[in-house]
C-alpha cells in the first residue's frame, strides 16, 4: 500500500493533500544553480505548504556514485559528508557507496492532514 493511501498498520486512512509545486531548477556539482537541465547535474523542485512554508526536493543525476564525489557535491546533492572514522565509513558506504537511481519522473508531494507529514510519491 502507498504512504498516501493509508497507515501502514492498516487502519483508516487519511487523506494527503497535494502540495503546490513552485518551481524547478538544477543543481551543478559546483554548487552553482541552472534553470536548464546540465549533464551531472541534480533536479532541485520546490514546494510550498499549506501553511506558506517551503520543501526542496533533490535528486541527484541518474548513475551518481555519492562514494566517488567530493565534500561540495555531497554537500549540494543533499548527501551526508563520508566519515572519516573507519566503522561509520562502513555504515555509510553500505547506504552511499554505490550509483544512485535517481528518479526524476514528474511526483507530487503531499501533505497529510493528521500529522502534517510529508509525503513524495510518484504515482
Amino acid at each position: 500500500m502507498s504512504a498516501l493511501g493509508g497507515d501502514l498498520d492498516g487502519q483508516a486512512t487519511d487523506t494527503c493533500t497535494p502540495l503546490t509545486q513552485t518551481g524547478v531548477s538544477y543543481l551543478n556539482p559546483d554548487g552553482t544553480t541552472t534553470s536548464v537541465a546540465t549533464p551531472g547535474a541534480a533536479v532541485r523542485t520546490t514546494y510550498t505548504t499549506q501553511q506558506g512554508a517551503t520543501i526542496v526536493s533533490i535528486a541527484p543525476p541518474e548513475g551518481f556514485d555519492p562514494s566517488q564525489a567530493d565534500a561540495t557535491t555531497l554537500q549540494t546533492f543533499g548527501i551526508p559528508a563520508r566519515p572519516t572514522d573507519p566503522q561509520v565509513l562502513r555504515d555509510w558506504l553500505a547506504v552511499w557507496g554505490q550509483p544512485l537511481k535517481a528518479d526524476h519522473s514528474p511526483g507530487r508531494m503531499c501533505q497529510h492532514q493528521k500529522s502534517n507529514a510529508t509525503l513524495r510519491s510518484n504515482s
